[in-house]
């Protein structure tokens, strides 16, 4: 038999003061959508780690990821099932954008992001994040609450 499973995703909700990074697609499935800044988990791997990995390999950032929540991407259309675990860390310095998957990064308020086109379930993500997350107008009262 040959089974196709669900992969492992990881993202990364990244702000900073009242904003939330996101970065470009330069890839499809998605291709110049906004997204969260994030990727796969490789076998064998803990997602703690792979969001690190995925941010440093996407924007050359160290990030202290703390869970925010779980979702599934399942689109029969794309043939695509996905496992996907959310995080969430305060910007600690500068993004230096690796092109080879993304072409651009910026950040967006909460308002811009309501309007925005976002790959996969990013949008009704960033919603759910916008309203549990009881810390405006800074994103800074929030870093240290679980």
């Amino acid at each position: 038999m040959n089974y196709i499973n669900p992969k492992s995703t990881v993202g990364c909700i990244i702000y900073k003061e009242d904003k939330i990074l996101l970065v470009k697609r330069a890839q499809d499935p998605f291709k110049n959508y906004w997204s969260l800044p994030g990727g796969h988990a490789e076998l064998f791997e803990k997602v703690e780690e792979a969001v690190k990995r995925e941010i440093k390999e996407e924007l050359e950032l160290k990030i202290n990821p703390k869970f925010f929540c779980f979702d599934q991407e399942i689109s029969r259309k794309l043939k695509w099932h996905a496992n996907v675990f959310i995080f969430k860390s305060e910007l600690k310095g500068i993004p230096r954008l690796n092109k080879d998957e993304n072409s651009d990064y910026k950040f967006f308020s909460e308002a811009k992001i309501k309007k925005l086109k976002l790959s996969f379930n990013h949008k009704k993500i960033l919603i759910k994040f916008f309203k549990n997350e009881k810390y405006k107008p800074s994103y800074k009262n929030f870093k240290n609450k679980e």
